[in-house]
C-alpha cells in the first residue's frame, strides 16, 4: 500500500474510492485493525470513501460496524471485516457506475446517494 501521488489524485478527483478496515476517521493508516485492538474498542468496522490527498480522509460513501469479540486477533477480526468489504465495495461500484452515488460538490463532505 502507498500513497496516490497528488496529480494523480487531483486528475481522478471524485472517481477513486477506497475501501478501509476501520470506521473512520478512527485508526487511519495501514495498521487500522492492529490499532483498534491495541485501543480496546468493542466496535470497528469498514469504511468505503473517495480518495484526497491525505491518507484515509475523504468523505465517506458507505460504513458498517463489525464487533469486536472477546480474545479477536488481528487475523480473526480482519477475517470478519474483509466480508463486509466484500459487500460493501462492490456495492459502492455498482453505485458509482449507474449514477446513483454522485461525490460531494466543491467544499462539501456530503456523498449524494441514490436509493
Amino acid at each position: 500500500m502507498r500513497l496516490l501521488d497528488e496529480a494523480f489524485v487531483d486528475e481522478f478527483k471524485g472517481r477513486l474510492i477506497n475501501v478501509h478496515p476501520a470506521l473512520l476517521p478512527a485508526f487511519r493508516g495501514t495498521k487500522a485493525v492492529d490499532d483498534a485492538l491495541a485501543y480496546g474498542v468493542k466496535t470497528t468496522g469498514v469504511t468505503v470513501h473517495y480518495v484526497e490527498h491525505e491518507m484515509d480522509s475523504g468523505p465517506v460513501i458507505f460504513q458498517q460496524a463489525v464487533q469486536v469479540e472477546e480474545g479477536d486477533t488481528a487475523d480473526s477480526l480482519l477475517a470478519r471485516i474483509h466480508k463486509i468489504e466484500h459487500e460493501l465495495l462492490p456495492k459502492a461500484v455498482r453505485g458509482i457506475a449507474a449514477g446513483k452515488i454522485k461525490p460531494p460538490a466543491p467544499e462539501s463532505r456530503w456523498v449524494h446517494i441514490e436509493e
